[in-house]
């Protein structure tokens, strides 16, 4: 183990855009430390999956391409039923998520994650959906506003993906596939529930938007694997249903905390509860949502606040060897910053997109070697 913290920034969306918004809109982000932390950059390691769940299940040693998102989202919702369903060895356990379809001449895409509807609106659907679904052996559950259940037969296997890796993006050929029930026809059936149901008809008078299918993902199953991670830290608000940092510390069997406002808070509160070593995952997932809106404006305040707040006293912390670092952009690479040699110190920083480019260029060779 290092003698020192091991801190792992994850940073999902951090450098997706960053090319493409440079090349297609002339839009530059500006960047006072990132860009300076990694100026010299290595590879650790190229992780062959993409999103924030799947990469940070894959850190864990879970190799099955079915990751168990809803059994460890479900043990973080602590709710009385799903208990009582997750005991059952009978069953399997699928995150079945409220979400909105955007159907094409050619396509079909997953726009928005629902997440305006109130406890009892949320229960009336379920309650639809379990009427209708009983004799097939499906059972829905609530866990939150925009985070539901649905349990089925263990012996059935099942390959879904996750969530966040459909958003904006044409869900055909990403749907759930099983050789033993037809996971497209319940979706169709689905739809025709939601489609007639009241309750979208009374959010389609109001203006909101309709809530037409459910995703299913992350149906794998749990297994005992010896976690690296001391802690979790991320800034899930229970109230707005965000529960994605308890979900991850429930994976690694470690604590969850509430981050810090600041990098300098964060390794103070290390320092003073004696976390001297032990391995760290620190979540800052804000910038996803400008990322999916396209929203460059979003970004760069969203940004500067990470590289204000966060990437500063990380990095000088990093500079004097009180903290071991690894940034995590959740598209499957790790990125490990090196310090500029003395002989080198005229190096100037690189633009953000400059340095987005070049690790992209270092993962599809990477990933060249991994085919």
């Amino acid at each position: 183990m290092s003698p020192k913290p091991q801190i792992h920034l994850s940073i999902p969306a951090l450098f997706e855009p960053l090319e493409l918004w440079n090349k297609d809109f002339r839009f530059e982000v500006t960047s006072n430390y990132l860009s300076l932390l990694l100026t010299s950059l290595e590879f650790v390691h190229v992780q062959k999956v993409h999103g924030l769940s799947a990469c940070f299940f894959s850190s864990l040693g879970f190799n099955d391409t079915e990751i168990p998102a809803a059994h460890y989202r479900a043990l973080a919702h602590r709710n009385n039923l799903l208990d009582a369903t997750l005991n059952n060895q009978k069953n399997a356990i699928l995150c079945a998520d409220p979400v909105h379809f955007e159907v094409g001449m050619s396509d079909v895409t997953l726009t928005e994650i629902i997440s305006d509807l109130s406890e009892a609106e949320a229960q009336e659907i379920l309650d639809l959906l379990n009427q209708h679904f009983h004799q097939d052996g499906l059972q829905f559950f609530y866990g939150n506003n925009q985070h539901w259940y649905v349990t089925f037969p263990k012996s059935e296997s099942i390959k879904t993906t996750p969530l966040e890796a459909v958003l904006n993006k044409n869900i055909v050929g990403l749907l759930p596939v099983s050789e033993q029930r037809n996971w497209q026809q319940i979706q169709n059936e689905i739809q025709m529930l939601l489609h007639s149901s009241e309750l979208n008809n009374q959010r389609e008078i109001a203006g909101l938007t309709s809530l037409n299918s459910l995703w299913f993902w992350g149906g794998g199953k749990p297994e005992s694997i010896k976690s690296d991670y001391e802690k979790i830290f991320s800034n899930d608000v229970p109230e707005n249903n965000e529960i994605k940092g308890e979900m991850f510390a429930q994976a690694a069997n470690c604590d969850w905390q509430k981050l810090p406002q600041n990098g300098r808070e964060l390794i103070n509160q290390l320092k003073n509860q004696g976390q001297r070593t032990g391995k760290f995952y620190i979540l800052l997932d804000q910038l996803q949502q400008p990322v999916r809106e396209e929203n460059l404006d979003a970004y760069q305040r969203v940004f500067t606040h990470i590289d204000e707040d966060y990437i500063k006293p990380l990095m000088h912390a990093w500079k004097k060897n009180q903290i071991d670092l690894v940034i995590d952009d959740a598209d499957g690479s790790l990125i490990r910053p090196l310090k500029t040699p003395v002989w080198s110190f005229w190096k100037q920083p690189q633009p953000l997109s400059n340095i987005a480019a070049r690790i992209n260029q270092q993962k599809n060779k990477v990933r060249i070697r991994l085919i």
